[in-house]
């Protein structure tokens, strides 16, 4: 285990799970409510990824004849998951002051529903993740003016795979099975390169880091 500190105390835990050795587990424990701020980013997800890349291309470039079971590498995943003792939240979004002034904070997926609710504009680099990733007009103009969707109707649009019961732990049995499943893209190395072909557009606007400024009203 990997344990990622910050001014308040314990960010996150990052754990390789013995039983299926390729999958890492990165734990989010920034307070009760896990909101993303920049400390968090910094300190903690930014290490935790670095770490299990890393580690991915270790195993990857590792020839078969030098591991101790002789086996070609399968890949991996990593899985992200709130704090797993409360079993409520995963993250109930962002510190408004640092997604609004601060660059860099983007991470891939959010709810749009706090920007909405905020009067905060997208930063283009969201806006253009969003684009690519929802390709339904309809479902696309909801998402922007932050309606909030059920874990059906998620599912019947495809933004998420697989739903789950159980609380965090059911979630996580879901996870583990999906992530058995798709690790294997992972193992020769091209699945993320085809992966920034497809996204391009949204990954070069979160490069750009390109932020609309409020309009200032002249009473």
């Amino acid at each position: 285990m990997v344990q990622f500190t910050g001014s308040a105390g314990n960010l996150a835990n990052l754990y390789q799970i013995v039983d299926r050795k390729n999958i890492w587990l990165l734990e989010l424990q920034n307070g009760a409510e896990n909101r993303l701020s920049v400390e968090l980013m910094q300190k903690a997800i930014n290490p935790a990824l670095d770490i299990v890349e890393k580690e991915h291309f270790k195993l990857r470039n590792t020839p078969p004849e030098s591991t101790p079971e002789g086996a070609e590498y399968k890949g991996g995943a990593l899985i992200i998951t709130g704090l797993r003792s409360q079993s409520k939240f995963f993250c109930n979004g962002f510190i408004l002051e640092e997604l609004v002034n601060v660059p860099g904070l983007l991470p891939g997926e959010m709810i749009a529903h706090s920007f909405i609710k905020f009067g905060a504009p997208f930063p283009h680099g969201i806006g253009a993740l969003f684009g690519e990733k929802i390709r339904d007009p309809r479902i696309l103009r909801e998402t922007g003016l932050g309606y909030r969707f059920t874990p059906q109707e998620l599912l019947k649009a495809e933004i998420v795979d697989v739903l789950a019961d159980g609380g965090t732990e059911g979630v996580l049995a879901a996870a583990y099975i999906l992530a058995d499943r798709v690790s294997p893209s992972a193992a020769k190395g091209a699945y993320g390169l085809i992966k920034k072909e497809i996204y391009g557009g949204a990954v070069n606007q979160i490069k750009l880091d390109i932020r609309t400024p409020m309009p200032k009203l002249k009473l």
